[in-house]
């Protein structure tokens, strides 16, 4: 997963999720619980790069991530992210894009870098997570900087 745009996809673990698994929330109030659910899984991934702490990692993503991805690929990526773009310095939620039945949320997240004369600079990536719903419960389906 040496992928240089640093967007990490599980098309094999979305394909069987999605396969007639995910359900639609039925009124606003679960929706909306569901959505500060889903925002809240997505920090929580942001921070588990930012601390470079599998743990958390594996907390968000579904079982079959941890096959693919141990401590050794994680750690990688880790180290790739912060070569490109420096450490992360703070994000901010910007908003979810249709994409019915599952919802796209995108943050923006600011890293901290020096430049060639050493100052520091900062950058800013986005990060978006796909998830959804399955038998009731927010699931993270694929996420990726870009």
């Amino acid at each position: 997963m040496k992928n240089k745009s640093f967007v990490f996809i599980f098309v094999g673990v979305v394909l069987v999720l999605l396969c007639g698994c995910v359900s639609a929330v039925q009124n606003s109030k679960n929706s909306e619980s569901g959505k500060v659910l889903e925002i809240a899984m997505g920090e929580r991934l942001i921070v588990a790069f930012q601390k470079q702490d599998v743990k958390a990692f594996y907390k968000e993503v579904p079982p079959e991530v941890q096959s693919v991805w141990g401590t050794k690929e994680f750690e990688f990526e880790c180290k790739k992210l912060k070569e490109r773009w420096g450490e992360i310095d703070s994000f901010r939620y910007l908003t979810e894009l249709e994409m019915s039945p599952t919802h796209q949320h995108v943050w923006a997240v600011r890293f901290k870098h020096r430049n060639l004369k050493g100052e520091f600079v900062y950058r800013e990536v986005l990060f978006v997570v796909l998830t959804g719903t399955i038998d009731g419960n927010p699931k993270v389906f694929l996420f990726g900087f870009k």
